[in-house]
């Protein structure tokens, strides 16, 4: 119970908000992709099997719960842990906002338009859906580096109050605080 009063709460609402966000948009990208593959394996269009995306999302799901539901107490938790992953999940994403835009180029180099008529009602649906797809990687992206950004500051915030051993220590308790309690936390 003596965590509760030093947590930092307006950083708890960033993280849920980033890492629900997150979780949201990969359960709609893994969809959409499963789709994607179901239907361009259905007209035996080539090598444009979107896999990062599915690699990215699968990823993103099954880290971010345990990162945010982990224990203030857990490796998960640290400034460290939380500083690493979420740039290594920043790169995932941007790297499939490239696939996806490489994606649209190879499927469709004229524009959805410009698809053969004898090809499927489903394929001009994909063709549509990788734009906003595109879209949804870079506004995660955008997110992780939001959340970053202010982990960051808090840390050299923390770093600069002289707080000792600040990237082992929880980042529900950033910025720590000043005075006689926080010296008493640190022992």
């Amino acid at each position: 119970m003596r965590y509760l009063k030093f947590y930092n709460h307006r950083f708890m609402k960033l993280q849920s908000y980033v890492f629900g966000s997150l979780v949201g948009s990969s359960c709609v990208f893994f969809l959409s992709e499963v789709y994607t593959t179901a239907v361009l394996v259905y007209v035996r269009a080539g090598p444009i099997i979107p896999s990062m995306g599915l690699l990215t999302a699968l990823f993103t799901v099954v880290s971010v719960q345990p990162m945010l539901y982990s224990l203030p107490d857990s490796f998960m938790k640290t400034v460290l842990f939380q500083t690493i992953w979420p740039s290594i999940l920043l790169v995932l994403w941007l790297v499939t906002a490239a696939s996806q835009h490489s994606m649209w180029t190879t499927l469709a180099p004229g524009g959805c338009d410009s698809l053969p008529d004898g090809l499927t009602f489903h394929l001009q649906i994909v063709c549509d859906r990788i734009g906003t797809l595109q879209l949804l990687a870079y506004l995660s992206s955008i997110a992780l580096v939001i959340y970053i950004v202010a982990l960051t500051v808090l840390t050299v915030k923390s770093l600069d109050a002289r707080h000792c051993n600040v990237w082992l220590a929880s980042t529900w308790e950033l910025p720590y605080p000043e005075g006689r309690d926080a010296d008493e936390q640190t022992k």
